[in-house]
């Protein structure tokens, strides 16, 4: 009997098919489950979803897209070179694959429910494993779709040729799968060398905590380095983020020979760069053949869970009586922490909001502060800033000219900023899943259990981004805003995003996807994309009703410090109405048996 292809290109092909296609199904709501989104959208076409969904992630795409071109219009006026842009772009491509492509890669390819699925096929090895890891890949190198608009732009500002343009089109891509490969190694054989794979949960609780400092880490050093262009250039072209770099993309040492001008070290360098990308792409292949499958088996055979016995102390501490709602709590932070998917969808994500936010007010700041200090040195900037307090305090009173304008930007601040992530709250009874109609097995308090799930929903979602605004409220305080202006802008900085928030959860838990086989459906397809502008369309209607005195005083001749009264306590009855309606709304759809 003739021995098997290496590689069955038309077993790979069709396989490939088959699972994109699942995905594709997946992504539109399933093929028959009323809970996958809803029964409105199930009874659309299949082909109308198919163009609904493509629309929502298309629309998506395009703002991410808009955001890092704007990025890289700013970073290349800020003096840098062709060579130093195209470092930054890749070290910043690598970094952000590798962050976000470890919990991806754990949950696709060991904690997924399909896995088993796949296992049981009577298909090759070779050709099972090529098309999992291939759509990882395809997955994950996606990312540089961001980081070649970033590219685009910065480049566009420096006014580069053609040729820079294809330098950074063979660049990114090589990067992005670079990285996920090594991510691949990293991983498969970390499972298969250690006993990582009897502590799941040990194991995905350490990389999200790493991976949380990490991005920190990352985010407040970007941000004062970008004001002087020559510490960026430095810190992507050498020192210890090209290093690290370098380690998960061996492609980066290709980069002054990428960066040449004759003809011959330029295409040495792209073919360098395909041909390190495809030579992971096989080790990865030739490792997962030895590493992938046997602890897939072993995970998938243990049910995907540590099975360590407890002692006496935390058993007794485990059964100890608590309250439902905090009981609740802690299940769902626990559940956010420890699942990779779930920390990469929903806690970095909340994370990410304020770290952009930081960067971007702390950007244009330094740079305005170091042209002021260069132009008259460091006491001319205090005098003139002395000289603008004096002016803005009266201002900023709640009286002034400036005041209502202020108290307007900080409803809008907390209803956008913070209720943008509303699609994640609106998940939060989705995210038990199975184990749902366990909980309703038991002797539930429906009310406490939407409390516990609506207080991890603030204290992920809506604390970060408010922590931040409030800091920044504290020290426009204490340095420009008189205190009755800023305890008024905090009192609405933190009303703001409930209605919000709650009109979310309430939709989840009318209409929950309880039934997903893999944790990352429930940020597939465009029902998280219709959630993101539902929330995003929501912000005006929600601040509506606390603007239109503040907008009266500031137009018409309504006293300012009436229409601040008014803007409050219109805020908090809206704010105590939407928790009442729901509270009503969701204990009553959580309490009713599903169909």
């Amino acid at each position: 009997m003739a021995a098997a292809p290496v590689f069955d290109l038309r077993a790979i092909r069709s396989l490939w098919r088959v699972t994109s296609r699942g995905e594709l199904l997946q992504s539109l709501g399933g093929a028959s489950s009323p809970s996958r989104g809803g029964a409105m959208w199930m009874q659309l076409p299949p082909g109308v979803r198919r163009v609904l969904s493509a629309l929502g992630r298309a629309l998506a795409i395009v703002v991410l897209m808009v955001y890092s071109v704007l990025a890289g219009l700013t970073v290349g006026r800020m003096g840098m070179g062709v060579p130093q842009v195209l470092a930054m772009a890749a070290v910043s491509c690598t970094f952000v694959v590798v962050i976000f492509g470890m919990p991806y890669a754990i949950s696709t390819l060991y904690l997924s429910k399909d896995v088993s699925f796949y296992l049981a096929l009577p298909i090759p090895v070779r050709t099972l494993l090529t098309v999992r890891l291939g759509h990882f890949v395809a997955s994950c190198s996606s990312l540089a779709l961001v980081f070649a608009a970033f590219g685009a732009g910065a480049l566009f500002q420096l006014g580069a040729p053609v040729v820079d343009y294809l330098r950074l089109a063979v660049l990114l891509p090589s990067c992005a799968v670079s990285g996920c490969c090594t991510v691949l190694l990293i991983l498969m054989l970390l499972m298969r060398l250690t006993p990582l794979s009897s502590h799941v949960e040990t194991l995905t609780t350490v990389l999200s905590t790493l991976f949380t400092v990490a991005i920190v880490l990352v985010s407040l050093l970007v941000g004062p380095l970008m004001s002087d262009p020559s510490q960026m250039s430095a810190v992507t072209s050498t020192d210890v983020p090209r290093v690290l770099a370098t380690v998960f993309n061996p492609g980066l040492l290709a980069l002054e020979a990428l960066a040449a001008t004759d003809a011959v070290s330029l295409a040495l360098a792209v073919v360098l760069l395909l041909a390190l990308s495809c030579a992971l792409f096989l080790l990865a292949l030739r490792v997962g053949d030895w590493a992938y499958l046997p602890s897939a088996r072993a995970l998938q055979m243990r049910g995907g869970s540590s099975a360590r016995r407890l002692g006496d102390a935390e058993l007794v501490s485990r059964l100890a009586s608590r309250p439902q709602w905090r009981a609740t709590l802690s299940r769902d932070l626990r559940c956010m922490v420890r699942n990779p998917v779930f920390f990469n969808q929903f806690v970095i994500s909340s994370l990410l909001m304020p770290l952009v936010l930081l960067v971007s007010l702390g950007l244009p700041t330094l740079m305005r502060l170091r042209d002021a200090g260069e132009a008259g040195g460091v006491t001319a900037v205090f005098e003139g800033f002395g000289a603008a307090r004096d002016a803005l305090l009266p201002a900023l009173a709640l009286d002034g000219p400036i005041g209502p304008w202020f108290l307007v930007g900080a409803l809008a601040a907390g209803a956008l900023l913070c209720g943008v992530l509303a699609y994640a709250t609106a998940k939060a009874v989705s995210r038990d899943g199975a184990d749902f109609d366990l909980i309703r097995s038991q002797p539930v308090d429906w009310r406490q259990y939407v409390s516990g799930k609506l207080l991890a929903a603030l204290i992920v979602h809506v604390a970060p981004t408010l922590v931040l605004l409030s800091l920044l409220n504290l020290v426009l305080a204490v340095v420009v805003v008189p205190a009755p202006t800023a305890v008024a802008a905090e009192i609405m900085l933190v009303l703001s995003p409930l209605p919000i928030h709650l009109a979310a959860f309430a939709y989840g838990a009318v209409r929950p996807m309880l039934d997903w086989e893999n944790e990352a459906e429930l940020s597939r397809g465009v029902g998280a994309s219709v959630l993101v502008w539902a929330s995003m369309l929501l912000a005006p209607l929600t601040m509506a009703p606390a603007a239109i005195p503040l907008l009266a005083a500031i137009f018409w001749s309504l006293h300012p410090a009436l229409a601040c009264v008014l803007s409050l306590a219109l805020l908090v009855g809206e704010a105590a109405l939407a928790w009442r309606a729901c509270m009503a709304v969701s204990v009553s759809a959580l309490s009713r048996p599903r169909g």
